[in-house]
């Protein structure tokens, strides 16, 4: 459940910082500073349940500094260490294929990723400009960014309408 600290801090960490599945599963404590967190590994697994020993980021934009915002803080600061990465197994190891289901996660109503498209709307309705967006959310084409900003923009052009028929 969302309660379970280890599912709380993943979810969290994809909301409040738009980390991609990976890059959260391979966040280490030594990895987050006082105002960001440097995103420098990722945990995925190749073809079986034991994670890819390599850890690498999936474009060389994905290494960045996310900043940490307060909500987030308070949740890191009530998250019990129980390994060196942030989001472990209930041992304390590195997170495998079938611990990261039974943290309870899979069975949440969203998914990662739509956790982290919520932070780019959040970073959008925060006025975050599109070349700042693309560098916090580490994508390696700015086209990417625009399609999420280019449709928000679009939802956005629609709540007019009730301004445009006063107007009339």
């Amino acid at each position: 459940s969302i309660a379970e600290p280890r599912a709380k801090v993943f979810c969290a960490l994809c909301y409040y910082c738009g980390l991609r599945k990976e890059e959260a599963l391979g966040l280490q404590w030594r990895d987050i500073g006082p105002a960001a967190l440097v995103i420098s590994r990722a945990v995925t697994f190749a073809g079986g349940n034991q994670p890819d020993p390599s850890m690498e980021l999936k474009n060389a934009a994905s290494h960045r500094l996310v900043p940490v915002p307060a909500k987030l803080r308070a949740i890191l600061d009530a998250t019990p260490r129980l390994g060196e990465h942030v989001v472990t197994k209930a041992d304390g190891g590195v997170m495998t294929q079938s611990a990261y289901y039974v943290a309870g996660v899979s069975l949440l109503p969203v998914h990662a990723h739509m956790l982290r498209h919520s932070y780019a709307t959040c970073l959008y309705h925060a006025g975050v400009d599109l070349r700042t967006a693309q560098q916090l959310l580490g994508h390696a084409s700015i086209e990417m960014t625009a399609r999420i900003y280019t449709h928000l923009e679009a939802e956005d052009g629609l709540k007019v309408s009730g301004k445009l028929d006063d107007y009339f």
